[in-house]
């Protein structure tokens, strides 16, 4: 019995010694959290979700000393529904998507494609970074479990590029079959412009516009440059019609599992990311124009402002009618407008 116990204290005191050797005392565990993406493309002046997430999971780690590092996930898992889908069932922790996932799950989303509704990235960040922002990331947590850590930029405003003629006028988009991404509300826009929408899966673009299935896309210069665009997009007119924000997300019940400390070090780090990501894509936007004028030739045009008025007074009001039978709560109509007016207001937009 002496011996047993004799060598029961040993055997205790060496686990001790052993668990001291690998653990020091006082040592936290290191959490490993993927974060991912569904844009394909290795180079990340060019794909800036990668690079938001690259600045994320670099923050991340110098903030918490190591203890939390992040794996990477480009375009590795699918696309970007694959990815919002993933971050819902908890099977990926992060992820920065644009917003049609989100509006697929929570129609509301669609007021943000109001066309010409946003007078400048300052008005539209300020109003997705407040309350309202807030409000409308709740009720997506709400309906998916996937809670919204910032909003972020994915391409900055959209304008209208086509390789047949120059769009000087509501007119002359009449017959032209522009590619969008899938959404109800970009379509509806074309369609009331005069234009046929179609969408087409982003790896096909090109083919489709070589072909001559599609005549053009709303886009912009990253996103030209990005699908090696460059010599099909010869025309370019930068009208804004809808600005394209992306999301960083996170599933809602892996957050709420983290100690105070980590919450605060992952918010910190999207924080900081968002801000990064709108740098980015304004940088590449002011040398992309510049580069497919220089090198390619492209024409770019504005609509003169009592053109954009025009279109604004034939357009939006058919918008607007088909947009109410569309939303869950008609009510976040009125919710953007007010958030506009209040932006606009405090940054003197539009004042003489």
């Amino acid at each position: 019995m002496r011996i047993t116990s004799v060598l029961c204290v040993f055997a205790i005191a060496g686990a001790l010694v052993l668990g001291g050797m690998q653990r020091p005392a006082g040592a936290a565990s290191t959490v490993t959290v993927q974060i991912a993406t569904g844009d394909p493309g290795v180079d990340f002046y060019k794909n800036t979700k990668k690079a938001t997430l690259m600045v994320f999971a670099d923050y991340l780690t110098r903030i918490s000393g190591g203890r939390m590092t992040c794996k990477l996930a480009v375009g590795t898992l699918g696309g970007e529904a694959e990815v919002f889908q993933q971050t819902m069932l908890g099977t990926n922790e992060i992820a920065i998507t644009t917003e049609g996932p989100a509006s697929s799950i929570l129609r509301d989303w669609n007021v943000l494609n109001i066309p010409y509704l946003f007078a400048s990235d300052r008005v539209v960040e300020t109003i997705l970074d407040g309350p309202f922002g807030k409000e409308l990331g709740r009720e997506l947590e709400k309906k998916s479990g996937v809670r919204v850590l910032a909003f972020a930029s994915n391409a900055g405003f959209r304008h209208i590029i086509n390789a047949r003629r120059p769009i000087n006028r509501m007119e002359d988009l009449k017959g032209l079959k522009i590619r969008t991404v899938e959404s109800p509300a970009q379509m509806k826009f074309f369609e009331l412009m005069g234009a046929t929408a179609t969408p087409i899966a982003w790896g096909e673009v090109y083919t489709s516009i070589e072909t001559g299935v599609v005549d053009g896309l709303n886009n912009n210069a990253n996103g030209v440059l990005l699908g090696g665009l460059e010599r099909l997009s010869r025309y370019i007119t930068r009208d804004a019609h809808v600005y394209s924000p992306a999301i960083i997300i996170t599933n809602a019940a892996w957050f709420d599992g983290l100690t105070p400390e980590q919450k605060n070090w992952v918010t910190e780090a999207a924080d900081n990311a968002r801000w990064v990501s709108r740098v980015l894509v304004q940088l590449d936007e002011a040398a992309g124009y510049e580069k497919l004028a220089r090198e390619f030739g492209v024409q770019v045009s504005y609509f003169t402002p009592e053109e954009k008025e025009r279109i604004k007074a034939r357009v939006v009001p058919p918008f607007m009618d088909w947009l109410k039978g569309t939303l869950e709560d008609p009510a976040w109509i009125e919710k953007i407008r007010a958030a506009v007016a209040e932006a606009e207001a405090a940054l003197k937009i539009h004042q003489k």
